[in-house]
C-alpha cells in the first residue's frame, strides 16, 4: 500500500519554526537552530543575571548581614556598647550629683 503524500504540509504539522521558516523564505532546521540558540542563550542571560544580582547584593552586605556576624560586625557592637556604658556611667553620676535637685523639683 503505497503512503499519501501531503502536497502542501499543514502548520500544524510544521510547527512554529515551520511556519517562521515558510514566511521567511528559509530551511525549518535554520528556523529550528536559531530558536535553540536563542533559548539557550536566554538561559544563560538569566543565570549570568541572578548570579550577578547574587554577587551584587552580597558585596553590599545584604544577604549575610542579619544571617551571620563576622569579627567586623562584633568589634562594631563592642565599641557601640562601650559607648553606651559609658553615656550610663555618666547619666548615673550626673543623677547621683543632682539628686537632691532633682527630688525637690518633683517635690514641687
Amino acid at each position: 500500500m503505497a503512503r499519501k503524500r501531503l502536497k502542501q504540509p499543514s502548520p500544524v504539522i510544521l510547527g512554529v519554526a515551520g511556519v517562521i521558516a515558510k514566511e521567511l523564505k528559509v530551511s525549518p532546521l535554520a528556523v529550528r537552530i536559531v530558536m535553540v540558540l536563542l533559548l539557550i542563550s536566554s538561559f544563560g542571560l538569566m543565570t549570568l543575571g541572578y548570579f550577578g544580582l547574587w554577587a551584587w547584593f552580597n558585596s553590599n552586605g545584604m544577604l549575610t548581614s542579619h544571617t551571620a556576624f563576622d569579627d567586623d560586625d562584633m568589634d562594631w557592637m563592642d565599641r557601640d556598647l562601650k559607648q553606651l556604658d559609658k553615656r550610663l556611667d555618666r547619666l548615673e553620676s550626673w543623677v547621683a550629683d543632682n539628686d537632691v535637685r532633682l527630688r525637690s523639683a518633683f517635690r514641687k
